[in-house]
């Protein structure tokens, strides 16, 4: 979730300036706050827990009803920030203070979209925060757009002039596999001696030779382990079983968002026969990456470390431009790579018919 990381720095700030104080729960003290509410979607969750977040001392806790009730009790010893979890990567975040009683409904669909009324504070904090993530939203739209942009201008250029040197200044920003070719084609025959051309050749035909045996049709897939949008970590070979499409991508690049709605159809199509998406982003911002997710409703499985082209799995799969997709069989064996559209269309169809 994009508005973590708007609540990490919230956290730090409070870090910084020494905010808490002590609210250790005193045993031989009366409740003073009282948390209930209902938890939507709690699926196999039974329990609720409210920690202190700068000491991470829990004060209470409550079981949760079939229904998703629940009510805590606890005694704390002035105003302080508090999380209402049911595990590391589920909570929500409550400002309270002596007296409150607060009542709040949530969904673990989104967590960060309570229902909440007791508490002024908090109640600001999630409008909010709400209202800033619509500003961020516009702003990773128009990043996208000016992203996918200068993609489309970079490749029309060199589509135009793929015998100038100037090119090599931008290869790596183009992400069109046929444009990129020809050029370096164009290039190697016009200046077989120019030192820097011949010095990324030769690298960019070291790279390929380390990785083709790694990613050639029949081979195994490399295993793939990188963070989920809420931080936890998902590897490809946890998907053993389905057949498998690895997507590389990222939100700024143009082909790549193109490719989304035939993408998305294939998914719909193809899901409950087992087929799964393993969407490995080469973004470098997170409100970025998360933005896209979400614009485009992509439910499949997403990860990325967030390193853009310095990412490993760069390496590791030989990628030289995206988007970049590896098709593998229920048992991680590479069965195509680069399909995209009506290749991939039929492809699918092959398999599952």
């Amino acid at each position: 979730m994009k508005k973590i990381t708007i609540l990490f720095s919230i956290f730090i700030l409070i870090f910084e300036i020494s905010f808490s104080q002590s609210t250790e729960p005193k045993s031989d003290e009366k409740p003073n706050i009282s948390v209930k509410g209902k938890i939507l979607n709690h699926g196999t969750f039974t329990s609720i827990y409210l920690d202190n977040i700068m000491n991470e001392i829990e004060i209470g806790s409550s079981d949760l009803k079939d229904d998703g009730t629940f009510k805590i009790e606890a005694n704390i010893a002035g105003p302080d920030f508090f999380k209402l979890r049911l595990d590391e990567y589920n909570y929500v975040i409550l400002i309270i203070e002596p007296e409150e009683k607060i009542k709040i409904t949530v969904s673990t669909d989104s967590l960060f979209k309570p229902e909440i009324s007791g508490s002024q504070s908090t109640e600001l904090l999630y409008k909010t925060l709400n209202e800033v993530d619509k500003y961020d939203k516009k702003l990773s739209e128009i990043q996208q757009q000016i992203e996918a942009e200068k993609a489309t201008y970079v490749e029309n250029i060199f589509s135009k002039n793929d015998n100038s040197l100037a090119g090599l200044f931008f290869i790596n920003q183009i992400t069109n596999t046929e444009i990129k070719d020809k050029m370096l084609a164009n290039l190697k025959a016009k200046y077989p001696d120019n030192s820097l051309l011949n010095q990324f050749l030769a690298e960019s035909e070291g790279q390929v030779e380390e990785t083709v045996e790694k990613v050639a049709i029949g081979s195994q897939a490399p295993d793939i382990t990188l963070p989920s949008p809420e931080g936890k970590d998902i590897s490809l070979s946890s998907l053993k079983g389905k057949v498998v499409l690895i997507d590389f991508w990222a939100s700024w690049c143009g082909p790549c968002i193109r490719e989304i709605p035939n993408l998305t159809a294939a998914y719909a199509k193809y899901k409950e026969k087992g087929f799964e998406v393993f969407g490995v982003s080469l973004d470098a911002e997170k409100d970025a990456w998360l933005g896209a997710i979400e614009k485009h409703k992509l439910v499949w499985t997403h990860v990325s470390d967030l390193k853009y082209w310095d990412a490993p799995v760069v390496e590791l799969y030989g990628i030289e431009g995206i988007p970049h997709t590896v098709l593998i069989d229920k048992n991680g064996v590479v069965i195509a790579k680069d399909l995209r559209g009506e290749d991939l269309n039929k492809k699918l169809e092959e398999i599952f018919k």
